[in-house]
């Protein structure tokens, strides 16, 4: 969720939500950690893009904390309506009919979700014998590096690398943006390292998880640093 998303659903103004926002990821992150939430957003009414952060789940709801509890409420049921895709309502429970209806419907959603779930398994099941390279030389936090991940899947890690942030799923600082970390591709790695006149500097790089790992291919195929063909290839030696 953007920061102007915040202000329209809250009801403040877009600066005053910026500066609330970039003092909270700095206690969080540290001052160096607020360029991965940093992002633009295009004026519909001049063309013009303006900077914005755009901040997962936890950071918004960190960030609304100290808001009334009827701007908390706004910004939860917007999430809720991302997450689940439909606007957020809620049944009148002193209808029984209703009650039962709403009932029925979460119960239903919920074998939905069971039965997409182990559709999911079976296809990364079916999709295993491509990852064992990923798999030898995952992290402790089960994560790779970007150049890694493109020798996994057989593109060009130079290509791959300038592709990404061409696309703006890794920022210009190297560290992943942040709707990419939320959605459970990439995550953000930072270091120190010394430098002989500006002392200690920290930086960023983007690490992928297993699910970032087919978004990774999705995106090699598209921007055409992989076919199919070769994708094809690579399953028949594997």
């Amino acid at each position: 969720m953007t920061s102007r998303d915040i202000a329209e659903l809250t009801g403040k103004r877009h600066d005053n939500v910026l500066a609330d926002a970039r003092k909270m990821l700095a206690e969080l992150h540290g001052e160096g950690g607020v360029l991965s939430f940093e992002d633009t957003q295009e004026n519909p009414q001049n063309g013009q893009r303006y900077p914005v952060l755009r901040l997962p789940k936890r950071e918004t709801l960190i960030l609304v904390s100290g808001y009334s509890v009827a701007m908390r409420a706004k910004i939860i049921d917007r999430w809720q309506e991302l997450e689940t895709g439909h606007k957020v309502t809620l049944p009148n429970f002193g209808d029984p009919v209703a009650a039962a209806r709403a009932w029925a419907d979460s119960e239903e959603a919920r074998q939905r979700l069971q039965v997409a779930t182990q559709l999911q398994a079976d296809a990364l099941a079916r999709q295993a014998p491509k990852v064992e390279y990923a798999d030898a030389i995952l992290n402790a936090e089960n994560t790779i590096t970007v150049a890694d991940a493109a020798k996994t899947i057989g593109a060009p890690v130079r290509k791959l690398q300038a592709a990404l942030k061409e696309a703006g799923i890794v920022l210009q600082s190297g560290a992943p943006a942040s709707r990419y970390i939320a959605q459970g591709y990439l995550v953000q790695s930072t270091f120190a390292y010394p430098t002989k006149t500006r002392g200690m500097q920290i930086a960023f790089s983007a690490r992928v998880t297993g699910r970032g790992l087919e978004f990774l291919r999705r995106c090699a195929i598209k921007r055409g640093l992989i076919t199919r063909a070769d994708q094809e290839r690579q399953e028949r030696l594997l």
